[in-house]
Parts: C-alpha cells; structure tokens; sequence
C-alpha cells in the first residue's frame, strides 16, 4: 500500500496575527506539513530554494518585495512549487496579477479556511505527484 506523504508548505505574510491563525489552521488540515514560514518577499526566496516546498501560500502586499514579484521569481526555480496568493483585497484585478505572476490560485484571506481545502484537491489530486501540473488559474 502507497502512503501519500504530505505537501510540505511555505506560508508567506508580513501581519503576525495572520501567520499564528493560519499557522494553527494549517497544522489541522490533513496531507499538509506546515515546514516554514516568511515574512517578507526575499525571505521566501531564500525559504523556497533552501526548503523546497511543494506550495507556497503567499501574501500579495508586504514591504520591500511583494508577493506578486516574488511569486515571479519563485516560479523561475527549477521545480518551482504550486503558489497560491492570499490577500485582504476584494478587487478582481488582484486575481489577473496573481494569474500574471504564475501564481496556481489566488484566495481572499476570509475564504483561506473554506476554499483552500477545494483548491489543494484541484491542483493536487489523488495519486499525483507535487510537480505535475494540474488544475489552477486556468
């Protein structure tokens, strides 16, 4: 019998209330291994190439390097991980950048609990590895 192992995750925000709640959240979804967290756009960087996370949750707006920039570059790694966007913004345009950015998802902050879960199911689903590319912002 074939054990799934979890998909590790980088979780990436500067706002300290949102990394403990969605640190605690994250801990209680099943299939998923919370291995670092970032608080700044260059820190994700480092934490991607060193950690190799099969998905980067990453905030949009932070100081310095935003979300959407490293998400960019991110994405340029050698088996770059799945990315899903989180921001507190309710404009569509913030979806069409992540999308530009090469983000996998985009999800409001208030929806993190409800949709991740739907989300995670579409771009990893049963039986694949994290590197195949499968659903998303398509």
């Amino acid at each position: 019998m074939r054990t799934i192992k979890p998909k590790r995750v980088l979780l990436v925000d500067d706002n300290q209330d949102f990394l403990k709640a969605a640190k605690r959240f994250l801990r209680a979804v099943p299939g998923l291994e919370l291995v670092g967290e970032a608080t700044s756009g260059e820190q994700a960087l480092e934490l991607s190439a060193a950690l190799h996370p099969d998905l980067v949750l990453m905030d949009v707006a932070m100081p310095g390097m935003n979300g959407l920039v490293a998400t960019l570059r991110i994405k340029q790694q050698p088996n770059a991980p799945k990315v899903i966007m989180l921001t507190l913004h309710t404009h569509s345009a913030f979806g069409a950048l992540a999308k530009e950015a090469g983000a996998d998802g985009f999800l409001q902050k208030e929806d993190l609990v409800v949709e991740l879960p739907r989300l995670l199911a579409s771009l990893f689903p049963a039986g694949t590895s994290p590197g195949e590319k499968q659903g998303g912002l398509d």
